[in-house]
């Protein structure tokens, strides 16, 4: 199985990280994506990607990010190779030390690379779903996954039809995450990827900052639930999810 978004990057995970492999692979999974936010965290990708073959990383400018000099970074670093997907990028209306224009206008700068590259996007966004999918809607050609979505049934009937990808992540594993979990009642299977965001979202066992990627079947089995369909057969089409939106992984 495939942690199609971890930042094996950031601590407690860096620090371990062949105890963190092994515990994952003990665990059934055995491949990693790890997702860049500034030029530190691509570059410690790159770094754990050059050591560990089962390592792919993306690369993005997050919106707490996006200072015009990490532009040319960006454009530096895609250009060095290696790179499986941009991202992790988009649109944050929650915290955000950014003015909304101008995460628009970088989020477009980043969509374009994507598609000059023809690299597939990783999305993030909070409380800016009708900005996003506007921005998305400039660039039909561009695929990706809307990564630990958590909005609501309506909101991602728009992104299904662009033919996005949902991920769902530690938060559907836990009681009270109701919303989450009737939204994954209405995506198809075929369009689900599993992630755990490790270590920054919990599951219901794991919270924050223990989780890490050895957790997926917890969510694996989350789904499974929901859907009411045998866990082989949500790990097998996962699975297959994940190679077809991310083709470099390894």
């Amino acid at each position: 199985m495939t942690d199609t978004h971890t930042h094996l990057t950031d601590e407690p995970l860096f620090s371990r990280i062949d105890e963190v492999l092994y515990h994952a692979k003990l665990n059934g999974v055995n491949k990693f994506i790890v997702p860049g936010y500034n030029p530190d965290s691509w570059h410690r990708a790159r770094e754990l990607a050059s050591l560990h073959s089962e390592i792919s990383f993306a690369a993005g400018l997050h919106p707490m990010f996006i200072h015009e000099e990490n532009r040319e970074a960006l454009e530096k670093e895609l250009k060095t190779g290696g790179i499986i997907a941009i991202g992790e990028i988009g649109l944050d209306y929650y915290k955000s030390r950014s003015e909304k224009d101008e995460q628009m206008r970088i989020f477009r700068y980043q969509m374009a690379l994507a598609v000059e590259y023809k690299l597939p996007v990783i999305f993030h966004c909070r409380k800016a779903y009708d900005d996003l999918l506007g921005i998305c809607k400039e660039f039909p050609q561009i695929y990706g996954v809307m990564h630990s979505c958590s909005c609501s049934s309506e909101q991602i009937k728009p992104f299904l039809n662009l033919g996005y990808f949902i991920g769902f992540s530690g938060t559907i594993t836990r009681k009270k995450s109701l919303k989450v979990k009737k939204l994954a009642e209405i995506v198809p299977i075929e369009k689900i990827i599993v992630e755990t965001d490790s270590p920054f979202i919990g599951t219901e066992n794991h919270p924050v900052p223990s989780v890490e990627p050895a957790h997926i079947p917890e969510i694996i089995n989350a789904i499974s639930e929901i859907k009411n369909e045998k866990i082989e057969v949500i790990e097998k089409v996962v699975e297959k999810n994940a190679e077809k939106l991310f083709p470099l992984i390894h």
